[in-house]
């Protein structure tokens, strides 16, 4: 199996990449050994080690906010405002171009890269990975292609060889989660909605505020 793995993976500097093909043995096995839920714990860690102190910013802001609701929609201000000034002065904003189009679809979505509380759940979603594309495209298949983030499922979009479990979106549910974790100062659930893997055109997770933290309503 050894061999089989290396000679299936990219090597990026002194790291080997898996291709899909190894990703998919591996979500494969994953699941044949462990319980669902570990899988889920696995895959939802911080991945991407992203260091908690890039959120340190996030919880003291919520720490003088009134509420949840208050952190949510100001943070969805600045996502617009950030978007509409790299239209206005030609930036890339992460290797894409923000067109009115994307701006007005971001600014119409507040789940997007924000999130919206519902009763004891944030309901977050992504926005596209190539947004104007996707809003563009009208082929269900490359849709979710452009929506999707994660060069792994991308591939397995496109080709289909091979399918990729769906599972691999909890790594991207991980990615999310972290701010929250971080926000309320403690581990939060996190579930996959919607995935590009999963024959969806857009990528939404369900955040489980801590019963310290929820609201009546």
């Amino acid at each position: 199996m050894r061999s089989s793995v290396a000679l299936s993976c990219h090597r990026k500097g002194h790291r080997l990449i898996p291709t899909p093909p190894v990703v998919a043995e591996i979500l494969t096995r994953m699941k044949g050994t462990l319980p669902a839920e570990m899988c889920r714990q696995v895959l939802t860690g911080n991945m991407h080690q992203i260091p908690d102190a890039q959120f340190a910013d996030m919880r003291e802001q919520f720490q003088k906010s009134p509420d949840i609701d208050a952190l949510l929609a100001d943070r969805h201000a600045h996502l617009v405002q950030d978007l509409e000034d790299h239209m206005n002065q030609g930036r890339l904003w992460y290797e894409q171009k923000i067109t009115p189009e994307v701006a007005d679809f971001v600014r119409r979505n507040p789940e997007i890269q924000s999130g919206v509380r519902d009763g004891d759940v944030i309901h977050v979603s992504k926005i596209p990975f190539a947004p104007q594309a996707y809003l563009d495209e009208t082929n269900p298949t490359m849709k979710r292609y452009y929506a999707c983030h994660c060069p792994l499922a991308r591939s397995s979009i496109i080709s289909g060889k091979p399918k990729v479990s769906p599972l691999l979106c909890f790594c991207s549910a991980g990615y999310e989660k972290l701010p929250f974790d971080v926000i309320f100062g403690e581990p939060v659930r996190v579930e996959v909605l919607e995935s590009a893997l999963g024959d969806s055109d857009r990528c939404r997770f369900a955040i489980t505020i801590p019963a310290a933290f929820r609201k009546s309503n």
